[in-house]
């Protein structure tokens, strides 16, 4: 099938906010007579919860002396929506395929030219979820060096497990609800942040927590529990999700949300009561409402985009203000 070749130029924005992937200590490797011989570039990609990924822009490295003049897309299926903002039609896309488009580069300083013998060129690419690889490059008539490379395979990245709870007939009883694609879960009990043991599970959304190793829980435990792959070639395609956590402790206590604010090395988390980091998402603090990852725990801020489909901003502080 012919493809009509699909230019995009600086068509990410609110998108790519939060997913600019900035090397800052990449260096670019040139030789004395001027040649640039060795790219290095990262591919931000996106895969939000139940959703396929795909790449969103291409970025050279800060103190690069090329730079990204344009994408090609060779594909129909990746188009622009009205806002500009970079899309792929899901429906012709399956877990597992690759998505190919060409990288335009054109040097950034005077002085400085793509090296023609492909043989001393070399390529270093980076993605956040799925993988890219270069098919082949070309030095074209007015400079630029264009390279075709391949995205994939295309990722589908697992959805949290909801309603994660202690059965109420038999507190050794965990279950949650299924998980669209899900082949496999990954159960953990908790004691504050201390992993006290792990379980995996086929595709039953439920697992029995009782008999070995269970001498270290108690009344306070808690358990998580996120989707996985399974298998060698399921990790190819399947990106595991963010853990869902139950609500209350093994004795039915609540684990509670009032807890303070801890600094890591400038990252900023919000511990619980029971020691635990939150990780779920919004939460309201003295009155404000904070947004944390849900497998990193960190504090958000800036641009985010949820799981209700909609953009939020927030502040320095992590405040959203929704007013501004």
């Amino acid at each position: 099938m012919d493809c009509k070749l699909k230019h995009l130029k600086n068509v990410w924005k609110k998108a790519a906010v939060s997913l600019i992937f900035c090397v800052t200590a990449a260096t670019t490797v040139w030789g004395s007579n001027g040649k640039i011989s060795k790219i290095q570039l990262h591919v931000a990609d996106q895969a939000e919860e139940g959703t396929t990924s795909r790449p969103l822009n291409v970025f050279a490295p800060e103190n690069a002396v090329y730079e990204v003049t344009d994408v090609i897309y060779e594909d129909d299926s990746v188009y622009e929506d009205e806002n500009e903002n970079l899309q792929i039609d899901e429906t012709e896309y399956r877990l597992g395929d690759y998505i190919r488009f060409r990288i335009v580069l054109s040097p950034a300083k005077d002085g400085r030219y793509f090296n023609e013998n492909r043989d001393d060129r070399s390529f270093t690419i980076t993605t956040d979820f799925s993988e890219t690889t270069v098919l082949n490059s070309d030095v074209n008539e007015d400079g630029q060096l264009v390279v075709r490379v391949k995205y994939g395979p295309v990722v589908y990245r697992l959805q949290t497990p909801e309603n994660v709870a202690f059965s109420q007939a038999d507190s050794k009883i965990l279950t949650w609800n299924e998980v669209p694609e899900a082949s496999g879960y990954e159960v953990q009990l908790m004691k504050g942040d201390q992993v006290i043991k792990t379980i995996t599970t086929g595709r039953v959304a439920s697992c029995n927590i009782g008999g070995a190793g269970t001498e270290g829980i108690d009344g306070s435990c808690y358990a998580r529990v996120k989707a996985v792959p399974v298998g060698t070639a399921q990790k190819r395609y399947l990106y595991e999700s963010g853990y869902g956590v139950t609500s209350t402790a093994i004795d039915g206590s609540s684990l509670g949300t009032q807890g303070q604010w801890v600094n890591d090395q400038g990252t900023w988390r919000y511990r619980l009561p029971d020691n635990r980091y939150y990780r779920d998402g919004w939460l309201e603090v003295d009155g404000s409402w904070y947004y944390f990852d849900k497998t990193t725990a960190a504090m958000q801020t800036g641009w985010i985009y949820t799981e209700d489909g909609k953009w939020y901003f927030l502040e320095e502080s992590g405040r959203w203000n929704p007013d501004a």
